[in-house]
């Protein structure tokens, strides 16, 4: 995924989708508004780091149901 300054997705990858939820209505483009919300916490405080320090953080061990499975 490609995200401009404000979270917005510019670039999206064929696996990254399986991350998201998309609902009815008007299309959003935002991360944190369509990221599934059991990983929402974790991703807003790696792009909070990841803004501050201008390194990579990593999200380890978040548990999330994704396609109706726990991954």
């Amino acid at each position: 995924m490609v995200l401009n300054r404000e979270y917005d997705i510019v670039h999206l990858s064929e696996s990254a989708g399986r991350y998201l939820q998309f609902s009815a209505g008007e299309l959003k483009r935002n991360l944190l508004a369509l990221v599934n919300p059991m990983l929402r916490i974790q991703l807003r405080a790696a792009l909070f780091q990841t803004g501050q320090t201008g390194e990579p953080a990593e999200i380890l061990g978040v548990a999330a149901d994704i396609d109706g499975k726990r991954e």
